[in-house]
């Protein structure tokens, strides 16, 4: 059933009820059953009567109503304190757990009327919208105020994350409202529906951005793009490996003084390598250096001795400290 804010999906067990049902719970039951109505009451109850259009004691009346109907169903292990809407939230049907969004180009479209009409009625949403363009430092086309809509009411994104979204879009000079609903339909299938959830992807992401700039100017990358596998690459010494800058910033050095250039693929070989001697600080890249000074007996720089020979003794190093880190037991 189409209704207004999207394809209502009203369960048949509905059919028998709705000779004694009011014209106030037919539309909540339909609110229920519309996806974007069912994620704001998983949500909470202050979204969906926002959403809904209805007071607090409608909803929770039509709720009552529903259920003893055997229309909506409840789960027995919850609690007498809650209210019927808070029961909803865990066990109503049809489910959301394994349900991703739509993709944006199918979300509902709205007229400039319509806009009109829920900017004038729905100030938390007027309010949001305000902010966003102060974040982005533009004013939006009736184009783009629908996009928040959607992002807000489909998806149920509350007004911090979709606050966030904008802030990070703005971080990264990508300023648009079509990256960021792009950005938050992404997030929302692969879990990231909380704000602070958000707030740890985002920093994770920016940092990478950051450690990124630096190792593409360490490089002489300049402005070029990335290749796939240069990204391949840095993404592993710093979400894997979780090498720091610093910790790169050596590996180049030495490949620099190996090879007198910089590589990318030799700078990886060593951070590989170091990765698997357990090698994770430049406080243990200098322990083995004088470990494997004092084994070869002799006084060499640093930056004299062979490559290959420092990573066989980094890896001994490596497998001693696990065996004798497993004869301890820890």
């Amino acid at each position: 059933m189409n209704y207004g804010k999207g394809i209502s999906v009203v369960p048949l067990e509905a059919l028998s009820a709705i000779n004694r049902a009011t014209k106030k719970d037919i539309e909540i039951l339909l609110n229920i059953c519309c996806p974007s109505g069912e994620v704001c009451l998983r949500q909470g109850l202050e979204k969906f009567v926002e959403y809904s259009g209805a007071t607090k004691a409608e909803v929770e009346k039509s709720l009552t109503f529903w259920r003893g109907s055997g229309v909506i169903e409840i789960d027995d292990n919850t609690t007498a304190e809650k209210t019927e809407a808070d029961k909803f939230q865990t066990s109503a049907k049809p489910s959301t757990k394994s349900r991703k969004a739509l993709p944006p180009d199918e979300l509902p479209k709205y007229s400039s009327t319509e806009l009109s009409n829920i900017l004038e009625n729905r100030k938390k949403i007027a309010n949001l919208i305000d902010e966003c363009q102060r974040v982005l430092g533009k004013m939006f086309s009736t184009g783009e105020i629908s996009k928040i809509i959607g992002l807000y009411d489909y998806l149920a994104l509350d007004d911090e994350y979709i606050l966030m979204l904008c802030a990070h879009a703005v971080k990264i000079d990508k300023p648009s409202v079509h990256y960021i609903e792009k950005q938050a339909f992404s997030l929302y299938n692969d879990g990231v529906i909380s704000a602070d959830i958000l707030g740890e992807r985002l920093k994770s992401v920016e940092d990478l951005a950051e450690i990124e700039g630096q190792i593409r100017s360490m490089f002489g990358m300049r402005s070029r793009s990335l290749t796939t596998k240069e990204k391949k690459l840095i993404s592993e010494w710093t979400v894997k490996y979780k090498y720091d800058i610093n910790m790169i910033r050596l590996a180049y050095e030495l490949t620099v003084d190996k090879i007198n250039e910089p590589s990318i693929n030799y700078t990886n070989a060593i951070l590989s390598r170091w990765f698997e001697a357990d090698i994770k600080t430049p406080e243990d890249v200098q322990r083995a250096v004088a470990e494997h000074k004092q084994d070869n007996d002799n006084s060499l720089g640093f930056n004299s001795f062979d490559t290959d020979e420092f990573f066989k003794a980094a890896l001994k190093h490596g497998y001693e400290k696990y065996n004798n880190g497993g004869k301890n037991g820890v």
